[in-house]
């Protein structure tokens, strides 16, 4: 078992590493080759060749082996890669945090949302700023809420706009409550239970339901409303598209609290 190297050690290899020899490896990892790295760097193949062979002799290890798919990077050149791209987001971000201060009317949010979030409260949002700063540009992924955290975690998007259900690595991010948004119960128009006004748990355990998976953020969500209330709740069947299953009934516009 090798030895974690000491503070010198690395400040040797600090002072031979440098951003763009970095940069290099994680295009040759990209495209699978040296020649395919050098067209998308518009350089020479040596000149590439060169970059990594710097890496490997100021880090001491090989980060790439060739193999009958192409060049593929070793567990070290994996291990490298992976702070690399978090070295380049940092760099990207505080490039970003610059450009924010010296003009904070210009400049480009990421926002990853829930689709209902994107397509109401999201959408109103940016619409309204827009009308006061027309230079801030917006990107907006509109997709589940699961993903949206991850998207988070990864840093690809610059903040998530979801329902708080189980905020996964929540020691890792900064959650702030903008809203209580209710669930509610949908039933279709002719259901029995649309003409009645006042409805608890208790009359809705035997109803069939349409339901996302227990595992899924909103099934967990309705799950845990009957558990706590101590009833077993029976599922006619469930769906992974909770939406879908909506939209192919086209009845359903009643709903109660």
């Amino acid at each position: 078992m090798r030895k974690a190297p000491t503070m010198d050690e690395i400040r040797r290899i600090e002072h031979r590493l440098s951003l763009h020899d970095l940069r290099v490896l994680m295009v040759v990892a990209q495209a699978g080759s040296m020649s395919g790295a050098a067209k998308l760097l518009a350089t020479s193949q040596p000149a590439v060749s060169r970059s990594i062979g710097e890496l490997e002799h100021a880090l001491g290890v090989r980060l790439l082996d060739r193999s009958a798919k192409g060049i593929e990077p070793t567990p070290f050149g994996r291990a490298l890669l992976k702070r690399g791209t978090a070295i380049f987001d940092e760099l990207s971000h505080g490039i970003k945090d610059i450009r924010f201060l010296s003009d904070a009317t210009h400049g480009e949010v990421t926002i990853g949302a829930s689709i209902a979030i994107a397509e109401g409260l999201v959408a109103n949002v940016i619409t309204r700023i827009s009308k006061t700063h027309p230079r801030l540009a917006f990107q907006v992924h509109a997709t589940d809420t699961a993903t949206a955290y991850r998207a988070l975690l990864d840093r690809r998007v610059d903040l998530a706009i979801v329902h708080i259900i189980d905020t996964p690595a929540g020691d890792l991010m900064d959650v702030e409550p903008l809203l209580d948004d209710p669930h509610v119960v949908v039933a279709g128009a002719h259901n029995p239970l649309a003409r009645r006004r006042k409805l608890g748990l208790t009359q809705l355990t035997e109803e069939p339901w349409v339901l996302p998976l227990p595992d899924q953020p909103y099934g967990t969500v309705v799950f845990e409303a009957f558990r706590a209330h101590v009833f077993k709740l029976l599922a006619a069947f469930r769906v992974r598209d909770l939406v879908s299953a909506w939209q192919s009934r086209f009845d359903l516009r009643f709903s109660a609290g």
